[in-house]
């Protein structure tokens, strides 16, 4: 099995199948129930950062993105938990300049990600 997913024209994988694997001991009923779990999940705490850039809420965006970091970290998705965490950091220092733009990669990654957790756990 290849060590990570690689989806679309990314040239970095998308998610460490070893990492995901790992997080569930090779059970893959349970990494369905986890990708089905986060593909439930990711829209309400990309919508919460999605306000807190709106209203310019540093506070939540600090706690909003570093929930959405630890969703993503599960699977070893290292460019989503890189961009999650910079959007931590920025709500954090209280400086949103950059987080719109920030957010709209965020978003991109979330949906190759999605796509390719489905695909790997054999959910359509």
């Amino acid at each position: 099995m290849e060590e990570s997913m690689k989806f679309g024209n990314n040239v970095e994988p998308v998610f460490s199948e070893e990492v995901t694997l790992a997080s569930v001991d090779g059970d893959l009923d349970l990494l369905r129930e986890i990708v089905e779990m986060f593909i439930d999940e990711c829209p309400g705490t990309v919508a919460s950062i999605r306000k807190s850039i709106d209203e310019q809420n540093a506070f939540d965006l600090n706690r909003s993105a570093h929930a959405l970091k630890g969703l993503v970290g599960n699977f070893g998705a290292q460019a989503a938990v890189d961009k999650a965490l910079r959007l931590e950091m920025m709500g954090r220092n209280s400086d949103l300049v950059d987080a719109e733009e920030l957010l709209v990669s965020l978003r991109e990654e979330l949906e190759s990600l999605q796509q390719a957790l489905k695909k790997f756990s054999g959910e359509s």
